[in-house]
Formats: C-alpha cells, sequence, structure tokens
C-alpha cells in the first residue's frame, strides 16, 4: 500500500511503506504504551478447603481471606461466625470466635482486614461493632460505632469499604431511593466515616446502588443495573456505580481524582442475549421474568473493583453471562478479564483469572481468592502472577 502527497510544484510522489510505518511508530510513541498482559496460573498453588472431612477444613461462607505478616493465611467465615488461621502451607492452626454479642464474638460477620502484620479487624454490621484481636485469638479491644448526628436514624450501617491508616473506618449504608417518571428506584450508597475510637466524622460520599422496577407482582432489579464498588487506597476512598468506565479517587482533604479505564464495547441486545443463554444455561427462575423486563438501555463497563498491595486499581470488564444483577452480579466478583491502573491513573495492564475464583487480595506475586465448584463448596486458593512489576 502506497500514500501520495503534494511536492512542489504540484507533483505527487509516492510514499515509502517504510516511511509510513516509521510515523505510526513515532505517532504510538507519543500517547501511553499499550497495556502489558499479567498472567494468572490457571491453577492454584495452594488449596485450603474440603467437600467433607475435617471440620476446619470445611466453609460455609467465606467473607474475606487475607495474607498475614509471615504468610499465614487468615480466613472470615460469615456463615459459621469464625475466623481461622492457617499456616502458609494451608495447614490449619487455630480459630477464634463463635456466634453471640460477647467480645470476641459475632451475629453477623461481614469482613476482616489486617490491623498490623499480626493483629486482625473484624466487622459485625448486625452489632455495628469492630472487633480487634491478635492472631491467637486474643481479643485486644471492642469498638460499637457511634453515628451520632451525622448518620439519619435507622440507617442500618452495612458494608466495610476499607479502613486508613490513621485506624479510622470508612462504612457505607444502602437505601431505597425515591421513584423517578417512569418508576424506576434507585438505590443511594452513602460512605461514611469514623475514627479509630468509634465516632462518626463524616458522610464522604453517596453513590447510586441497584436500579429497580416493577415487573410483574414484584419489585426486581432490572437485569443490567449497575452496581456500586468501593475501595480505599492509600487513605483516598475509590469509587464508581460501573455505570462508566471511570472510578472517582476521593481524597481525604476534598480533592477528586478520576481514573478512566477502556469501556465496555458490548451492545444492549447481544448483552440480552448473552443473559438469555446463561439463565437458560443455569435453569434459573429469573428467566421467566425477562419478557417482562423493561428494554435494555446500556450496560455496566465495570463488574468489580480489587487495590493490590502496591496501591495499584483493578476493575473488572463487565461480562453479561456472568456480571448481571439477575446472576447475582456485584456480590459474586468471579473470573473474568481486568484492567489494571498504576497509581499515577495510568492503565499498565489486562488480567484473565481463572473463572471460578473471586479475587480478594493481591499481594507480590500471589492473588488470593475463593474458589467455588460446581457443588457450591467454597475453598480459599492461592495463585501465581506473572509479569507484573515486582511479581
Amino acid at each position: 500500500m502506497t500514500g501520495r502527497g503534494p511536492l512542489p510544484g504540484g507533483r505527487t510522489a509516492a510514499v515509502a511503506p517504510a516511511l509510513l510505518l516509521a510515523a505510526a511508530c513515532s505517532a504510538a510513541s507519543d500517547g501511553p504504551p499499550a497495556p502489558d498482559t499479567w498472567r494468572v496460573s490457571a491453577t492454584p498453588t495452594l488449596t485450603i478447603g474440603a467437600l467433607e472431612g475435617d471440620s476446619a477444613y470445611l466453609f460455609e461462607r467465606i467473607a474475606s481471606a487475607h495474607f498475614a505478616g509471615d504468610g499465614r493465611i487468615v480466613v472470615a467465615d460469615g456463615g459459621l461466625s469464625v475466623v481461622r488461621v492457617f499456616g502458609p502451607d494451608g495447614r490449619f492452626l487455630h480459630q477464634f470466635g463463635r456466634l453471640g454479642d460477647g467480645p470476641g464474638e459475632f451475629r453477623n460477620l461481614r469482613a476482616t482486614w489486617m490491623v498490623a502484620p499480626d493483629t486482625v479487624g473484624a466487622w459485625d454490621d448486625r452489632l455495628a461493632r469492630l472487633t480487634y484481636a491478635s492472631l491467637d485469638g486474643a481479643v485486644a479491644r471492642v469498638v460499637t460505632l457511634m453515628p451520632g448526628a451525622g448518620v439519619p436514624p435507622g440507617t442500618h450501617l452495612d458494608f466495610l469499604a476499607g479502613v486508613r491508616s490513621d485506624g479510622s473506618v470508612v462504612i457505607g449504608s444502602v437505601a431505597l431511593g425515591g421513584a423517578d417518571a417512569d418508576g424506576r428506584r434507585r438505590d443511594v450508597v452513602a460512605l461514611h466515616a469514623f475514627d479509630a475510637s468509634g465516632t462518626f466524622t463524616d458522610t464522604l460520599a453517596t453513590l447510586g446502588g441497584l436500579v429497580r422496577q416493577q415487573m410483574g407482582q414484584a419489585t426486581a432489579p432490572l437485569p443490567f443495573s449497575p452496581f456500586p464498588f468501593v475501595a480505599v487506597v492509600r487513605d483516598s476512598v475509590a469509587v464508581t456505580d460501573g455505570s462508566s468506565p471511570t472510578v472517582r479517587l476521593l481524597a481525604p482533604d476534598g480533592g477528586v481524582r478520576e481514573v478512566a479505564f477502556p469501556p465496555n464495547e458490548v451492545a444492549p441486545d447481544s448483552a440480552r442475549a448473552m443473559l438469555r443463554d446463561a439463565l437458560e444455561a443455569r435453569e434459573a427462575m429469573m428467566l421467566r421474568f425477562l419478557p417482562d423486563a423493561p428494554p435494555t438501555r446500556a450496560v455496566p463497563h465495570i463488574a468489580g473493583l480489587l487495590v493490590d498491595d502496591r496501591g495499584r486499581l483493578w476493575t473488572k470488564v463487565f461480562d453479561p453471562g456472568t456480571d448481571a444483577a439477575w446472576l447475582d452480579g456485584g456480590r459474586q466478583v468471579q473470573g473474568g478479564t481486568w484492567w489494571v491502573a498504576d497509581p499515577a491513573g495510568r492503565v499498565v495492564a489486562t488480567v484473565a483469572l481463572p473463572p471460578s475464583l473471586r479475587p480478594l487480595e493481591v499481594r507480590g506475586d500471589r492473588v488470593l481468592g475463593v474458589s467455588t465448584d460446581a457443588l457450591g463448596v467454597q475453598r480459599v486458593a492461592v495463585h501465581t502472577l506473572g509479569g507484573a512489576p515486582g511479581s
């Protein structure tokens, strides 16, 4: 292929392909480099859990899992109200916690995090309480959150969004919003900050949650309703409702920065067909409601948010066949393709995760998550990450 351009005196001359290639490369070098492809091992290097046998390896509902400073693995089981500690080799060491209201007990264990290399924090939304304990189970302190006048009466403090370096926590609440002209109602998600003593300090932001509409005799989320995702990254709060390919970073000083990820190119009609196929494959009850669902106006862009140990943002590319609200999208973020942006906001990599893996933590060259098999049995899984700087 050749190109032609004007020369002095109105003459034209062929431009050599090599020169066109050089010009294209020069233009490309002026823009951001293409993202790298990082690799996650298809099979785990370590698995903790079993279908039957020793109860220490049987999980009911894994809420979170983390690496401790010395390589031990801490797993919170919300279904059993216990925190279990395993060695770096996956061997069970001990556990603490049980159902109850006393110190070291839980009514609804929703999340844990590592406060220090040998200290774990736990969030119980039923009791609105934070528990801090050593990895051997000794309770150091218990903090009950005090909303005060800053949070409307009756507000349920729901999910742990993250923890800042000063020990303050960001807790999300969810309320049903008012109806619009089309009869649609969207959840309102508010993010509240509490200091280390449990005192309310500020409501940091509100964002949209699930969009609901009357379908037949029931009110249900739209099949492709966006879903809110929140994380704390270097004391800023990262928020997105998934409806755009942008994540906002809310700094402690009130500044706002946006990180733009590549957009989702799936058309609404194609997404609806993919959802139908997925519902049929699962023999899901929601399949019979699909004809009554309103037309799909748009497809979300983001279906998951994660922050790794280097402060990089990971966002999952929305897949209509796995991430739709009618497939429990947002609550069970598994597998799929993820984009990674560095702390400066540049998209630097793409990563494909094994289909059954719900990632919870990325540290160095290890991805820690929950793997769920066809029988619904949960296991903790550790995979290796290759290609990332420092991995």
